[in-house]
């Protein structure tokens, strides 16, 4: 349970970091075996080259104005890995969205 609160406080730590105008927090259940937990909110900034965000050290300021160290995304894909929750992020030019799928009943 430990873990699942950490990549929480991860995602919910970018929202405040980077996020803006909204978030929205969604959980659909599909043939009462996986549940499905979405995160989703604006962007402060484009971001030039998603994928780069999910290695370590990778941020999208290049000035480190924010003293982000670029570990949240790469964090929170480590621990879903641990406990068998696959993540999927989708990132466009003006929204975030990461989805936590989890098998119930393990």
């Amino acid at each position: 349970m430990v873990i699942l609160q950490r990549i929480f406080q991860n995602i919910l730590g970018n929202v405040l970091n980077h996020g803006k105008d909204y978030l929205q927090v969604t959980m659909t259940t599909s043939d009462e075996k996986w549940l499905k937990l979405s995160f989703s909110n604006g962007l402060q900034a484009k971001i030039d080259n998603p994928q780069l965000l999910l290695e370590r050290f990778k941020t999208n300021e290049p000035s480190r104005t924010n003293k982000s160290t670029g570990l949240g995304l790469n964090i929170i894909q480590e621990l879903c890995h641990m406990i068998h929750i696959t993540p999927n992020i989708e990132i466009t030019d003006t929204d975030f969205k990461i989805d936590l799928l989890i098998r119930l009943n393990q």
